[in-house]
């Protein structure tokens, strides 16, 4: 259902930060933000509904649905969040200039006084400000404490923030029972996979993955979605990787779960590569462009010459496209003496471009000991 005034909603909940938006910071917070906002775009539902069934007389016959109500509530939040920012703004005035130590100390202060709050409301701005200031240089240690209260805290968003605020001023070993015990059982919403990624510095292959595990639903797509959001990058558990190879064969699920999960993981079994080199056959889809974008990281030395089999594979029966384009990439990458008898039958192609020629003789040579 489409719900005008849920891009004014989103637009402002993208500038007070309180969703993962500007705040998805895999290794560092100031390089990694804005680069991790671009990748994680969300694609497009609009398959999903396409192949949806036609309505029935009876279905016809029911009561019009509350859109004009879904629409007001989406102006009331956007009305809500931009008095947020506006909040948040005032908080921070002063911080990142350059010139007036006290003014930006007084800003310090004023989220310092803020944090202690008995209104969650102003806690929750107060949090937002703190973060919002990662690439400030100040004591953000000192904070910790004033944080540590709201990590339990009934109310989502709250309890979200004061995840990311906790990772900001500084991690410490005794928080990762703590967060694996508050992401089982309240969990931070949609930044839930992420915060334990970062907990884990990207090592789900144990208790933080079986949490992760419990997240995937194959009847809900955009759950789904974004657990599988937050992994970028991980090393699975197999039992979490063959749950993933499993959604990546449900419908609707294997753009997501190969985009966000099997290309991007960096202990690739021979399952996963064999799934992403299974998905590279669908040429033309942007699935099978990025399961072979996938297979250029995270692949074993042992498992090295199945991917460059099945890139000689491609290269020997196609002549252009993006796939071709990526098969060369990954044959130059991983190819071995093994494939030097599928190397010849390249080379004697009469109509091999002379690019291709001579990247084909280079590899040639490099295994018949001559280069």
């Amino acid at each position: 259902m489409k719900t005008p005034g849920l891009a004014v909603f989103g637009i402002a909940c993208f500038s007070f930060g309180i969703g993962t938006g500007a705040l998805w910071m895999k290794a560092s917070y100031p390089s990694e933000e804005r680069e991790l906002a671009e990748l994680k775009e969300k694609p497009s539902w609009k398959s999903a509904e396409r192949s949806s069934p036609a309505p029935s007389s009876s279905d016809r016959k029911r009561p019009p649905d509350n859109g004009e109500a879904d629409r007001q509530k989406a102006i009331e939040q956007a009305k809500i969040a931009e008095a947020r920012s506006l909040r948040v703004q005032e908080l921070t005035k002063g911080a990142m200039q350059l010139d007036d130590e006290a003014l930006r100390e007084e800003s310090i202060r004023r989220i310092r006084e803020a944090m202690v709050s008995s209104d969650p409301e102003t806690r929750l701005i107060a949090l937002t400000a703190f973060v919002s200031l990662y690439e400030l240089d100040f004591d953000k240690a000192a904070f910790r404490e004033l944080i540590l209260p709201d990590l339990r805290n009934g109310e989502e968003a709250l309890r979200t923030k004061a995840w990311f605020a906790l990772m900001m001023s500084g991690l410490k070993e005794e928080d990762a029972s703590l967060m694996r015990q508050v992401a089982k059982n309240q969990g931070m919403g949609d930044s839930t996979t992420y915060l334990l990624y970062r907990m884990e510095k990207g090592d789900l292959t144990g208790e933080s993955g079986e949490i992760v595990r419990s997240l995937l639903d194959p009847k809900d797509q955009r759950q789904s979605r974004e657990a599988m959001r937050g992994t970028w990058g991980s090393k699975y558990s197999p039992q979490l990787e063959s749950d993933l190879i499993a959604l990546s064969r449900q419908q609707g699920f294997e753009h997501d779960t190969i985009y966000y999960a099997l290309s991007t993981q960096q202990n690739k079994s021979e399952a996963t590569v064999k799934r992403l080199i299974e998905a590279i056959s669908q040429d033309g889809s942007s699935t099978a462009g990025r399961a072979a974008w996938g297979l250029q990281q995270g692949v074993s030395k042992e498992l090295a010459p199945t991917v460059a089999d099945a890139a000689a594979k491609i290269v020997s029966t196609r002549t252009s496209g993006y796939i071709t384009e990526e098969a060369w990439t990954l044959l130059n990458r991983y190819a071995g003496p093994e494939q030097l008898p599928m190397l010849q039958q390249i080379a004697a192609k009469p109509n091999l471009p002379p690019q291709r020629r001579d990247q084909v003789d280079k590899l040639i040579a490099r295994f018949n000991g001559t280069n």
